[in-house]
């Protein structure tokens, strides 16, 4: 038979493994169930965070309404690796004419009026966000679809769907690594992993 103390001391570190157990298959059931139940939204489906500024790409991009290609805004997508977002100078070069068709409308131009007075930028959200350890360059992406024969809008859809249909921009596709890969795959593009990851 064991002394008091030291069957005490046995008791007590196996209830203290058995908490420490518990605690940590609640941690990590926690951990698991949050990725699948709750994915981040800067990586996932379905996150269209709203914008400081109103801005329904279905009146802008579609040709029976201001009919803009994509680079009128996002300018540096052709040439460089990100695809700009408008600066207030950019959205005033119509909007010092061009009116709201709703009173809704014109609310989202007075917001943009008055930032642009104010000499604020427009603290754009983003809303298509690859983890910090991949890149994309849009140049050649770009490149290579018009070269198929694709206008720039097509070339853009690929990965950010019909743009043009959208009243608030969100994100259609994973931009998970198995989607680029298959998308690589699919125009023989490079697979090694130097391509994507730094």
């Amino acid at each position: 038979m064991l002394p008091d103390n030291l069957q005490i001391r046995k008791v007590a570190l196996a209830v203290g493994g058995l908490v420490f157990s518990i605690i940590a298959m609640l941690v990590v059931g926690y951990i698991i169930w949050s990725w699948w139940a709750l994915p981040p939204k800067v990586f996932g489906l379905g996150a269209a965070p709203d914008q400081p500024i109103a801005f329904p790409h279905t009146v802008h991009v579609q040709p029976d309404k201001a009919g803009l290609d994509c680079q009128f805004c996002h300018r540096t997508v052709a040439e460089d690796a990100v695809a700009s977002v408008p600066a207030v100078q950019q959205c005033m070069y119509c909007h010092k004419v061009v009116e709201g068709s709703t009173e809704l409308a014109q609310a989202e131009i007075d917001k943009l009026q008055q930032v642009a007075q104010a000499g604020e930028p427009i603290n754009w959200r983003r809303v298509h966000r690859l983890p910090d350890h991949t890149q994309f360059v849009h140049e050649p992406h770009v490149r290579f679809f018009t070269q198929q024969g694709l206008g720039t809008a097509q070339t853009c859809a690929t990965c950010h769907g019909d743009v043009g249909a959208m009243v608030k921009l969100e994100q259609v596709r994973s931009l998970k690594m198995g989607d680029c890969v298959d998308c690589h795959r699919q125009y023989s593009a490079p697979t090694d992993c130097a391509t994507c990851h730094y």
